[in-house]
């Protein structure tokens, strides 16, 4: 897996996601969103992931357990670890700013627009924001505010969608 990391690196995958495939009624339209819904995945899971493996994770379902100083601790470690600043804080990638793009370009605004495709972006995009939080990446109250209100937004074409997370966190534990 360390060649195909390397391979595919952090600017190939912005490179490919960064504009999704909005060829509705294309007969390639549900391939490119699976591959880049793919690409989101391996992001998540061998770059990101990867990279926090042996780092603490703030639960996010379990956040009342932790006490205001110890999700500090394990938020701080996390973002002035070196390696992580270096790969993931740089003038070409903002983890925090990445995840807020992938949300406002993949879940649309209308939930018909993807009806009966194999789109799984949105789901991607749900599971790195919930990653981000939970490695402490959310730094400010204005970040935020900011990840509530595009949330919001997008209310309409995530109804629904929680019982899927739900099923696919336990899946991609699996992963």
């Amino acid at each position: 897996i360390n060649e195909t990391v390397s391979i595919v690196d952090l600017d190939y995958i912005r490179m490919m996601v960064s504009q999704p495939s909005l060829d509705y009624g294309n007969k390639h339209f549900d391939l490119v969103l699976q591959f880049q819904a793919s690409l989101l995945h391996f992001f998540r899971n061998h770059h990101l992931m990867r990279d926090l493996k042996d780092k603490t994770l703030l639960d996010v379902d379990s956040l009342h357990l932790y006490d205001p100083l110890t999700r500090n601790r394990i938020r701080m470690s996390i973002r002035e670890d070196p390696e992580i600043k270096a790969k993931y804080f740089t003038e070409s990638v903002n983890v925090f700013e990445w995840a807020m793009f992938f949300i406002r370009k993949y879940i649309p605004e209308v939930t018909l627009r993807w009806a009966g495709t194999e789109n799984h972006a949105k789901v991607e995009c749900l599971r790195l924001m919930k990653t981000i939080y939970e490695a402490g990446f959310v730094m400010t109250q204005e970040q935020n505010k900011r990840v509530l209100n595009l949330l919001s937004e997008k209310s309409d074409a995530l109804e629904g969608w929680e019982d899927i997370l739900k099923g696919d966190s336990n899946s991609s534990a699996e992963n």
